[in-house]
């Protein structure tokens, strides 16, 4: 199938991602190093908090091994 976008069209993009609980403990500890640093100041603050609140407040799922 061929595509046909318009120039009028808006795009957003997302992700997802899925993380341990060691990988996710490490994200967090760059969060609260970069703003023990004040990263915010150096980059956009709203963009910063968002990305923050996003990793605090992260769905946790407990998956069985299998």
């Amino acid at each position: 199938k061929k595509k046909v976008y318009y120039k009028s069209m808006n795009f957003t993009d997302q992700f997802s991602i899925n993380l341990t609980s060691q990988e996710y403990d490490l994200i967090h500890e760059v969060f609260l190093f970069a703003y023990s640093m004040d990263f915010e100041e150096h980059h956009d603050e709203q963009i910063f908090n968002s990305a923050w609140d996003k990793i605090s407040n992260a769905d946790h799922e407990i998956v069985e091994d299998s």
